[in-house]
Order: C-alpha cells, then structure tokens, then sequence
C-alpha cells in the first residue's frame, strides 16, 4: 500500500528554535515486514528517504531497523555539520526509545481480534 505521511522537525541550534514540515510517500510491504519512505517534494531537504523493517527474533522479541538518509537543500558550514550529525543521532536514538517504550505498553492490554469473515464474527 502506498501512502503519504507529513511530520514537522522541531530542534534547536544553538539555542535557535527551527523546523521543516516534510511529506513522504511510504510504501507498505507485509511480506518482507518493511516500509520504505521517500520524500515528495523537496523543501528543507533536497533528498530523504530511508525505511523501517521489523525482523521477529523470538516470540515476545522484535528487531526494528531504521534507516534515514537525508541531504538538506542549503549546504551546511562545516561546524554545524557536527552540531547537526549529533542532533540527528539523537533524534534516531530517541525516536527508537519511545518505540520502546510504548511496546512495553502494548504487551499489557490485551487485543480484541475481530476477523470480520470468520464464523464466529458478530
């Protein structure tokens, strides 16, 4: 399934609030348990694209990999370069955190599965 998903970046350099509103068209694949994403048109990012997959690894175990690859549309002195490569390292990290985080939750409540085509269905 193909769709289109808009987000809004928010950090700040040097004490400089910014952000950048962005949509990507993402390609949903069950089969290999993946999303591949790129983006729809160039704005503060001349170029990004990436995916996310998920690789079951046991029964209560799941390994998320996430890559993103971005090229911003105005070149980069060479200090903010850093101060950028840090800033999206952390934004991974802590985008990777609250996946953690609300997955611990969703193993507490239990699902209500309805097949809709079942015998058994209301």
């Amino acid at each position: 399934r193909l769709f289109e998903v808009s987000k809004t970046g928010r950090w700040r350099l040097l004490g400089i609030p910014l952000s950048f509103e962005s949509t990507v068209y993402a390609l949903e694949d069950w089969r290999s348990l993946e999303i591949r994403f790129r983006l729809k048109r160039p704005g503060a990012m001349s170029h990004m694209s990436g995916f996310w997959r998920i690789v079951p690894v046991g029964p209560q175990e799941t390994l998320v990999l996430f890559y993103n690859e971005a090229v911003p549309s105005i070149p980069m002195p060479r200090l903010v370069r850093s101060f950028a490569g840090r800033a999206v390292q952390e934004m991974c990290a802590s985008l990777l955190e609250d996946l953690r985080g609300a997955s611990s939750t969703w193993a507490e409540r239990p699902l209500a599965v309805k097949r809709p085509f079942s015998e058994d269905a209301d």
